[in-house]
């Protein structure tokens, strides 16, 4: 008979707390992009109006990132935050002040005055509890199970970077059963993103539908109300006309944006779901380069050197994908006003092993050595805050390892960036090619 290991009592729990906390070294130290990125994120999912990332234990409470409010230095204090540290899951409070637990509470009675609250414990791979992810507003409202998921989800991959944190900066990460367990929760947290993306993505999909449908319908009446009206009517109403116009035109190019992110979303969830067939990479390339044709042409110009390569067993819609992301990405790391004194070179070639191999290359800024590792982590990104989730490179890897191929980087500040791409031939018969060429 297995004997049952007694649970932890609360001096000890905090005595591993504020080992962990010593190690990682973060109490007290500066915002940083990377925690202010998860941390817009967690609001910007939950649709919430503020969000916090704070570390603790029962004598220090450092608030690491907040987004929403000015409050830096939490103390620890409140009793929401010392509520969720202790939770193995997500603690959700549609109306902390109608809560006896909380309406005393300092973050409640006073400001920010917290109504409806969401957090999720921030765990260390040893399983140690050392923070909190939280999101709240100033007036009560429930939480759905996927708000959850996603904020559990958020929660892991905050702690993933502070173990990278950690590892820059020389801090010694644990060993053997630790170091075994770290591992086994990064591969559960990779797989927990794709359920989340998922449902995400089903929970936005819908309501964006209807979005896009209506503002596309009410410019096309807008524009024949327009052309219908008398010529004097219509000269006395074209400034409101056109004010009208331009602001429906934003509004559907942000829809836009989002059914974008929701499409990328999308492709955690679907990998096994689809079909594979032989695929001309080329012809998917080239239907890639007309979808980012727009966000190049601006900032530089695209050269292909095309060889010959073989068809490879994919999915053509998610290749497009994968190539589009890649030409995106090596654009949008060129400043835009000078496109003849930059370059985008797509190259393809086959290798020793017969596999067909990619490479997309930009005379842009480079990247930073230290960052070279993380560029396919998910949330991660070099943009500033508000620039991107850090998403494209995260499907990029995905797609790449579930077509059983491989993908890197290679660069350096100054010299650009580029990406490989080895696919495995095909095992179907071969599509029509596509022609190889230069341009």
């Amino acid at each position: 008979m297995t004997e049952t290991q007694p649970l932890p009592s609360a001096a000890e729990k905090n005595r591993r707390r504020a080992a962990a906390l010593d190690r990682y070294a973060i109490v007290g130290t500066p915002a940083e992009p990377a925690f202010d990125r998860l941390c817009l994120t967690a609001a910007r999912i939950l649709r919430a109006s503020c969000a916090a990332v704070i570390f603790a234990d029962a004598e220090r409470g450092w608030c690491k990132s907040c987004f929403g409010f000015r409050e830096r230095d939490c103390a620890g204090g409140s009793a929401l935050f010392e509520a969720t540290i202790e939770q193995d899951g997500v603690l959700v409070i549609e109306d902390a002040a109608a809560d006896a637990r909380f309406r005393d509470d300092l973050w409640v009675a006073g400001e920010p005055r917290v109504r409806f609250f969401a957090g999720a414990p921030l765990r260390a791979p040893d399983g140690v509890n050392v923070g909190v992810l939280a999101v709240f507003d100033c007036h009560p409202r429930a939480a759905s199970e996927i708000d959850g998921e996603a904020l559990l989800a958020l929660a892991a991959v905050v702690m993933d970077e502070t173990e990278l944190r950690a590892s820059a900066e020389g801090i010694t990460a644990p060993e053997g059963p630790a170091r075994a367990a770290a591992d086994r929760a990064q591969a559960d947290r990779l797989s927990s993103l794709g359920m989340l993306a998922a449902g995400v993505a089903h929970e936005i999909n819908n309501p964006l539908t209807y979005v896009l449908a209506n503002v596309g319908f009410v410019a096309d009446r807008l524009d024949r109300l327009g052309r219908s009206l008398p010529k004097g009517v219509t000269l006395q109403w074209a400034d409101e006309l056109g004010e009208l116009a331009a602001a429906l035109a934003e509004a559907q190019e942000g829809a836009l944006r989002v059914r974008r992110i929701v499409r990328d979303l999308r492709i955690f969830s679907e990998r096994d779901e689809e079909r594979s067939i032989s695929v001309d990479l080329h012809r998917a390339l080239e239907s890639a380069i007309d979808v980012a044709k727009s966000e190049i042409g601006a900032r530089a110009r695209l050269v292909k050197q095309f060889g010959p390569v073989p068809p490879v067993d994919a999915n053509e819609t998610r290749l497009a994908q994968l190539f589009v992301n890649l030409l995106v990405n090596a654009a949008q790391a060129i400043p835009s006003g000078d496109a003849e004194a930059n370059e985008i070179r797509v190259v393809t070639e086959t290798d020793d092993g017969g596999r067909a191999v990619v490479r997309v290359r930009d005379s842009g800024g480079g990247i930073e050595s230290a960052a070279i590792g993380r560029v396919f982590d998910p949330f991660f990104t070099a943009k500033p805050l508000g620039g991107g989730l850090g998403l494209g490179l995260f499907v990029c890897h995905g797609i790449v390892r579930a077509l059983g191929g491989e993908i890197s980087v290679e660069s350096a500040p100054g010299q650009g960036t580029t990406f490989r791409i080895a696919l495995p031939a095909s095992e179907h018969d071969a599509p029509p090619a596509g022609e190889p060429g230069a341009t």
